[in-house]
């Protein structure tokens, strides 16, 4: 049951179209998605390829199909450099083969899907804070959080060795900088427990969030949340100058 909700949650989202496809590109061009492992289960991946969709929706729109000479590759999707869904040390899957009907199918290796069915057992445990993350970043992208009473930011922001005090003090730069990102729903492989943080045991979610730079060219990122006081809040200062998330 708590798949199918994480299914239908992923497809209200952005949908998934037609069975094993994505959508990429500027113009929305279809591929097909070709798993390795054919012993996944039809829920899994419908969950998978919701997912994938849920990246492919924004960050994919500068996405080009590229063709290769390979001895098993055919082609390989070029995306973005850097995927702002993904933990650093997981790909976003980039090889295209010819499927059975020598149509070019995305492949998605038996390594990725394990990570998500992997992913899928957090969710099923706590799919209350997986809905909590969604609902807080359509909070955040939307035009009421500019307005929110600066008394409110302590609700949405946790700063190392910061008060709520000070938080409030300094919250009307803080809601102007947080305000300069458009943000985007988490993927399910976002969710990381992290040393770093107010806890010994942190639930972090990588949020992705874009910056527009010049014409069609936009600047990927993510900005980590956490879970704290049962809700989710943008952390600051967790990590060491130059220091990335590390999964």
């Amino acid at each position: 049951m708590t798949k199918i909700i994480a299914t239908v949650i992923l497809c209200a989202l952005y949908g998934l179209g037609d069975q094993n496809v994505v959508y990429y590109g500027a113009t929305s061009n279809s591929l097909k998605v070709s798993f390795v492992d054919t012993n996944l289960s039809t829920s899994d991946k419908a969950l998978i390829l919701a997912d994938l969709q849920l990246c492919l929706h924004s960050w994919g729109k500068t996405s080009k199909v590229r063709t290769m000479t390979d001895n098993k590759y055919v082609a390989y999707l070029d995306n973005a450099k850097l995927c702002p869904h993904y933990p650093p040390k997981i790909a976003f899957p980039e090889n295209i083969v010819l499927d059975n009907v020598n149509e070019y199918a995305l492949e998605v290796s038996k390594g990725l899907s394990d990570t998500y069915t992997n992913a899928f057992a957090f969710f099923v445990a706590n799919s209350n804070i997986v809905v909590a993350a969604y609902q807080f970043v359509s909070f955040i992208s939307s035009p009421e959080f500019v307005n929110i009473p600066h008394s409110d930011l302590p609700n949405y922001v946790l700063e190392k060795n910061t008060t709520a005090t000070e938080v409030i003090t300094e919250a009307e730069e803080t809601i102007e900088e947080l305000t300069h990102q458009t943000y985007y729903p988490p993927s399910l492989l976002g969710f990381i427990y992290l040393p770093n943080g107010p806890a010994s045991s942190n639930l972090w979610v990588l949020v992705p969030c874009s910056s527009h730079v010049t014409g069609d060219f936009f600047e990927w990122s993510y900005f980590p949340a956490i879970w704290h006081d049962n809700r989710w809040k943008f952390g600051f200062g967790f990590w060491e100058d130059g220091e990335s998330v590390k999964p």
